[in-house]
Order: structure tokens, then C-alpha cells, then sequence
């Protein structure tokens, strides 16, 4: 079994590399083009996840407080509550806004 690349023809040997090489390129490409985006989109939906979750806290903390909803918090609140990279969260808050408005 080991030894069957030996056993092939030599005009056989570059043919099989190249469909080799292309299959291998091509899952790659593949993998660019669709798994990718898609994995970013997942992480952005995380981010936004524990945005909303720290909107949340904060907003429900000062009802506790003052008695009132509050309904404006500032983005460097929520990105300090929530824990995530401010740039991460930033690049997410930014694609969420394109996804609203058709572009992404």
C-alpha cells in the first residue's frame, strides 16, 4: 500500500499532483470566501451580545438608583462594562449599523 505512488507511471504522477494541488487550493479558497465572513459575522454577534447585556446592567443599575430607565449610556460605559476589545466592539457596533442599513 505504501509503495503504490512508485507503481504509477510516470506520465500519471504530475496529473495527480495537479488535481491535488487544485483540490487543495480550492477548500482553501473556499474557506476564504465563505467561512471566514461567516466567523467574523459570529464574533460581531457575540460582541453585540455582551453590548446589549451591559446596556442592560448599567440601565437597571440606575433605575436602582434614581428610580428612572435610563435610556441613553455612553459607549465607552458600555464597552468597559461588557469587557470586550473597544476596537472589536467598535468594528462591531459599525457593522451592525451597515447591516441595518442594507450594505453588509
Amino acid at each position: 500500500m505504501r509503495k503504490w505512488w512508485s507503481m504509477l507511471p510516470e506520465y500519471a504522477k504530475p496529473i495527480i499532483l495537479g488535481s491535488a494541488i487544485t483540490i487543495a487550493v480550492g477548500v482553501l479558497a473556499w474557506f476564504v470566501a465563505k467561512g471566514v465572513p461567516a466567523m467574523i459575522q459570529w464574533i460581531y454577534g457575540n460582541v453585540l451580545m455582551r453590548l446589549g447585556k451591559a446596556k442592560r446592567l448599567i440601565s437597571a443599575e440606575g433605575s436602582k438608583e434614581t428610580g428612572t430607565f435610563a435610556t441613553y449610556v455612553s459607549t465607552d460605559d458600555l464597552i468597559k462594562r461588557s469587557g470586550v476589545w473597544a476596537w472589536l466592539a467598535r468594528r462591531a457596533m459599525r457593522w451592525e449599523t451597515k447591516k441595518k442599513m442594507g450594505f453588509a
